[in-house]
């Protein structure tokens, strides 16, 4: 029995691939690499290796294999956390607008008057 692709599925930012191979090896997906590529074999999170300076790559152990290659943007996580105290920051002062009294609004707290 040869190495072999018995299912492939997905495309794009997300892509599953179940392979059957002999002996240990690499699976070389002739994509391009980039930051933010993940990959995961059987569930478990692998190194991704940059194959011939520019394709995507997982070290496999003989076996049978599910591989998942998925995209996640460089700065993502964090762009949520700030985009969410940002949200957070808006409703605050939305809130606090909203609930000051309007005749205190007016009041001018300088004069003794």
């Amino acid at each position: 029995e040869n190495n072999s692709v018995n299912a492939f599925s997905g495309g794009g930012s997300d892509l599953t691939i179940d392979v059957t191979t002999r002996v240990a090896g690499r699976l070389v997906v002739t994509e391009l690499m980039a930051e933010g590529w993940r990959v995961e074999v059987d569930g478990q999170s692998r190194a991704a290796e940059l194959v011939d300076g520019m394709y995507r790559g997982v070290s496999l152990r003989p076996g049978e294999s599910r591989v998942r290659w998925y995209y996640r943007p460089p700065g993502l996580y964090w762009g949520l956390v700030v985009s969410g105290l940002a949200l957070l920051v808006l409703a605050t002062v939305g809130h606090v607008r909203y609930r000051t009294p309007r005749w205190l609004a007016g009041l001018d707290m300088d004069d003794p008057s």
